[in-house]
């Protein structure tokens, strides 16, 4: 409902709330990764750990596409 009321044209998925969530409101914020994991109900630290791997990887890929596209 609130994507209709705030017109996002994007499917959303509570996986997408969800990590959205942990990385906006949470990691953005120093929350301590135990305390993340416990929200979103992971069994397993390693599974936000890995997750936590995964999206800094991604996200130092697009800083050097950035900064390439930038001296151009």
């Amino acid at each position: 409902m609130y994507c209709i009321l705030q017109r996002i044209n994007k499917h959303l998925t509570t996986y997408t709330a969800r990590h959205t969530f942990a990385t906006t409101v949470t990691l953005e914020n120093d929350v301590p990764i135990e305390t993340v994991s416990q929200m979103l109900g992971h069994k397993c630290i390693r599974t936000t750990q890995d997750w936590v791997q995964i999206r800094l990887y991604i996200w130092r890929i697009l800083e050097q596409f950035i900064k390439r596209t930038n001296r151009e």
